[in-house]
Formats: C-alpha cells, sequence, structure tokens
C-alpha cells in the first residue's frame, strides 16, 4: 500500500531487490527462498522480540543526498509491491526524467504519493487498528479455543522477565 512518505536510513535488515535512479526496492532479509537460514531466524527473533510487524517489502525514493531516503510504499506480498514498482515504471519514471532540479523531483514525487494516499484512504473504509484486532481476535479464538460468542474487548503486547531473558507475550481481555 502507498504510505505518506517519511524519512528512513538504510538498515542492515534490508536487501535491495531493484534499484533505478529514483527508486530503490527493497526486501526484509531473511526471506529469500532459502528455508531456517541464521539471518532469518535473527530478524524473526528480533521482530518477535520487539512485537515488531514490519512489512516485508517496500519502496523508497533515493534523493540527491545518498543519506536520505523516503519510504513510499509497504507490502507483505511480492506480487503487491511489484504492482508499485510496475506503477512507478509506468506513470512516475517518464515524468521524472524531465524534471532537472533534484529537490523538485523529490517534492513532485512527495506529492503524487501524498495525494494517493489520501485517494486510498477515501476509498477504504478498513482501518489498519481494525484490521489488527481482527488478527487478534482470530489469534485469541485459536490458542484459547474460545467459542465464537466469546468476544475479545482489548489486547496488549506484553513481557516479564524469567531470569536473565525476556519472555514476549500478549494478554487478552474478553467478555
Amino acid at each position: 500500500m502507498w504510505v505518506t512518505p517519511s524519512e528512513v536510513s538504510i538498515l542492515g535488515l534490508w536487501s535491495i531487490d531493484r534499484a533505478n535512479p529514483y527508486f530503490v526496492l527493497q526486501c526484509r532479509r531473511g526471506q529469500e527462498n532459502r528455508r531456517n537460514s541464521f539471518t532469518q531466524i535473527l530478524v524473526a527473533t528480533i521482530d518477535s522480540v520487539l512485537d515488531n510487524k514490519t512489512s516485508q517489502y517496500r519502496i523508497l525514493h533515493k534523493r540527491s543526498n545518498p543519506e536520505v531516503y523516503y519510504v513510499i510504499a509497504e507490502a507483505n506480498k511480492k506480487e503487491d509491491i511489484e504492482g508499485h514498482w510496475k506503477w512507478i515504471e509506468a506513470n512516475l519514471m517518464p515524468i521524472l526524467e524531465d524534471i532537472d532540479v533534484a529537490d523538485d523531483i523529490t517534492v513532485y514525487i512527495q506529492w503524487k504519493i501524498q495525494s494517493l494516499c489520501t485517494e486510498a484512504e477515501h476509498e477504504d473504509v478498513g482501518d489498519i487498528e481494525s484490521e489488527k484486532f481482527k488478527n487478534a481476535t482470530k489469534k485469541f479464538h485459536k490458542v484459547f479455543n474460545m467459542p465464537t460468542e466469546e468476544k475479545l474487548v482489548i489486547y496488549y503486547s506484553c513481557s516479564y522477565w524469567d531470569g536473565r531473558v525476556p519472555r514476549q507475550g500478549h494478554l487478552f481481555v474478553s467478555v
């Protein structure tokens, strides 16, 4: 999905899948085809401990300053992010080639992506938080084998220390 452009840094937890002069498509490390690789286990552990729900793919806008990038799209499925990449190549790249000033390119991209986000917000009545709550409800019913009549009120991500090791979990409140 298109996201409001915000500054990000290139971290070691991402690998570059594709790039062009203005954009970079990145894949979360550990998502390669190798099963149970050390990197995959390490990234999954870090995400689990931090209760991180990072998307598996993202598209960044490269500026003339190599230290500043803007995330403009995120997705969990490769097909979704590739659809955004194709849209960028078909609709943005021809226009960007005609703009001479690098700062004007960044401003144009930010406004264009912001307009796509606004358009998507009006089309999509589902909220991200409600999606997370639906996923938590499914997990609650599955883990505790609860009947569908049992309603989840709220859930919290929590942890406790077991000796020197933090243990992560969730606290569910239902009626």
